[in-house]
């Protein structure tokens, strides 16, 4: 949890920093490459840390920029960068995918359940893994 703290006070030097965006965005992204590498390795992910890391996503990139999953804004207009959302969700299935073939149940499922709590749904078939916004 301290290394969220670490994150959060990052991001929020960027914003404190003339609205760095460029530079807020580049933290979201050296915490997904952080969350990525833990969940690719051999060592456990507690539910609580997948929960905290999820909330810290939304609040400094949903709340805080405006990006979500759902594509609103908080105006509700739409304005979500679709490949970006896109390459975003099929890395997690990637590596949920990665995880299924090296048996490791409870990391795939905790990507699915996760994906669902944010409202993606992931529907896997003989062609692969798809995807799509249940909200």
């Amino acid at each position: 949890m301290e290394k969220l703290d670490a994150y959060r006070g990052r991001f929020e030097e960027a914003m404190d920093d003339d609205f760095n965006t460029p530079r807020a965005i580049a933290t979201l992204f050296d915490l997904s490459r952080e969350v990525n590498t833990l969940l690719n390795s051999d060592q456990a992910v507690s539910k609580a840390t997948l929960e905290a890391t999820g909330a810290l996503y939304s609040a400094l990139g949903g709340e805080v920029l405006g990006l979500r999953l759902d594509g609103k804004s908080a105006g509700g207009a739409s304005q979500a960068d679709a490949g970006l959302v896109d390459g975003l969700v099929q890395m997690l299935i990637g590596v949920r995918e990665e995880a299924r073939q090296a048996r490791d149940w409870a990391k795939a499922d905790a990507i699915r359940d996760r994906l669902l709590e944010m409202g993606v749904s992931l529907e896997d078939g003989p062609q692969g893994t798809r995807w799509r916004l249940s909200r």
